[in-house]
């Protein structure tokens, strides 16, 4: 198991979780992490307020994630969005960074609401381990 350092707000759980051939990503949201980061700045901003920014910077955050921790493919994706308009803004910001014959597969679910009173998008990730962690 790789060694993990807290999540956000101080929660005592880890950003990622590899269980087998498998790694659970904590749900990750759009405020900017930033190179190198694995943890959200406490009282950061968001992206900013449209579904293309937010969603834009959530999959970034995504991609930054599996970098830091090397060895994952993304399987499955969960996005929790507040309003089911940002369906179409989703999609167009989802076409440019995953093929639909080799990317993971999604599920999209509408909450009421998310962490951070203005976030219009969540996304949980589990990912297959390709090779062990360093």
């Amino acid at each position: 198991m790789s060694r993990i350092p807290e999540s956000p707000g101080g929660a005592s759980h880890p950003r990622v979780r590899r269980v087998g051939g498998l790694a659970f990503l904590t749900a990750i949201g759009s405020v900017p992490l930033g190179p190198g980061r694995r943890a959200t700045p406490p009282n950061a901003p968001l992206a900013g307020r449209d579904m293309t920014a937010q969603a834009e910077a959530a999959i970034a955050n995504l991609h930054d994630t599996l970098r830091l921790e090397s060895g994952l493919e993304l399987a499955d994706l969960t996005c929790y969005l507040t309003d089911p308009k940002d369906m179409p803004a989703l999609e167009a910001v989802w076409r440019k960074h995953f093929d639909a014959d080799g990317g993971p597969t999604r599920t999209v679910v509408f909450v009421p609401r998310l962490g951070h009173p203005e976030a219009r998008i969540e996304i949980k990730a589990i990912a297959a381990i390709d090779r062990p962690a360093l």
